[in-house]
């Protein structure tokens, strides 16, 4: 990923020394890491809750919002980049937490 597609549609909501700090340390997904086989998806046996990034640029959140719905997940949209954890870690971990205690 480039620079500019770090800063402006990876992780547009985060300061820029955030940004910085996540280029700087960034490092290519090896393709054999996308490729594997799930025999039995936890979502399917198990409840799932699933965050859409309503600005991700990297994951249209329409394409999210279906995912989600495939894994009759309980939806929660965020308004934040691709990076919603760091960008919305209080509404991230609110999530984590619900899921923890369901």
């Amino acid at each position: 990923m480039t620079r500019s597609g770090y800063f402006e549609s990876f992780g547009q909501d985060l300061t820029t020394t955030e940004k910085t700090a996540l280029f700087a340390g960034h490092a290519p997904t090896h393709g054999h890491s996308l490729g594997g086989t799930i025999s039995r998806p936890a979502w399917r046996n198990k409840p799932a809750s699933y965050i859409v990034a309503a600005n991700d640029r990297a994951i249209d959140p329409a394409l999210q919002a279906t995912m989600a719905k495939r894994m009759n997940a309980k939806t929660v949209s965020v308004a934040s980049s691709h990076l919603a954890m760091l960008a919305a870690p209080e509404r991230v971990a609110d999530v984590v937490l619900a899921a923890a205690r369901a």
